[in-house]
């Protein structure tokens, strides 16, 4: 966290610590809305999954604290998203995005971020959200018929079997779906 953020980082782990959900979400809205989407998801949200993620490996926080902010983030973020896209309705341009992890990522939080920020630059997408079966993302790509292909891979899933998964997806997907 840059060092203008670090006691605003300390004040939400605080509430993480205490399951002060509705003051944690009301800390989450009124930082997109001072800071704007792109540069609260760098300075506080990014910084503070990796606060906790290194405070749970040091022991100074348990999985059920990561628990509970990763479920409030992907509410303040599914919130925040379907303002943005009802203001933005009408607006829409191309390129359109499909959203999803691979079979067996249980992760979601790069996926909510990263879909929030497309919907922020106005471009339409759908998410299928988190362990979608290769032939399930197959199928919703040529249901819906995305430019953008998203695929969010966390650090605990990446390796070889993903890349291999990736690969086969990405010669099974029409050419035209980046």
């Amino acid at each position: 966290a840059s060092p203008g953020h670090a006691a605003s980082q300390e004040k939400l782990l605080r509430l993480v610590r205490e399951y002060r959900d509705r003051e944690l979400q009301r800390e989450l809205d009124n930082g997109i809305e001072k800071l704007g989407l792109q540069a609260w998801i760098s300075t506080v949200a990014a910084p503070l999954l990796d606060r906790v993620g290194r405070d749970w490996a040091e022991g100074l926080l348990e999985v059920r604290h990561e628990h509970f902010l990763s479920q409030v983030l992907e509410d303040t973020l599914r919130s925040d998203r379907a303002k943005r896209a009802a203001r933005k309705q009408g607006r829409r341009r191309k390129p359109s995005f499909l959203f999803t992890t691979l079979p067996g990522e249980r992760h979601g939080l790069g996926l909510q971020m990263a879909a929030s920020m497309c919907v922020d630059q106005g471009f339409p997408m759908r998410i299928l959200g988190c362990d979608t079966p290769i032939d399930d993302i197959l199928s919703a790509v040529a249901s819906i018929e995305p430019q953008v292909l998203a695929i969010s891979v966390s650090l605990g899933s990446a390796g070889p079997a993903t890349d291999r998964l990736i690969r086969a997806l990405r010669e099974a997907l029409p050419k035209e779906v980046e």
